[in-house]
């Protein structure tokens, strides 16, 4: 997938419901992996240490933070 930036259209679209808060935390997530060497070389090492077995609920969390912030959009 290319990298795709958050636009106000995007989160204009997620405010609407026409996309999920799901989808923006997705967004942004791989946004955020693709540009900081820094923050993927921690999460790769964070993920490794834990065997993935912690992952999901980090990953889980970040569309209520997204949803939660979209709002304040409002």
């Amino acid at each position: 997938m290319a990298d795709i930036h958050v636009t106000q259209e995007l989160l204009d679209a997620v405010v609407s419901g026409k996309v999920s808060s799901q989808v923006l935390a997705q967004i942004g997530w791989q946004h955020l992996m693709a540009l900081c060497p820094f923050c993927r070389s921690e999460f790769e090492a964070w993920k490794q240490s834990r065997k993935a077995s912690g992952v999901t609920g980090v990953l889980n969390a970040l569309p209520l933070v997204a949803e939660r912030q979209a709002r304040s959009l409002v």
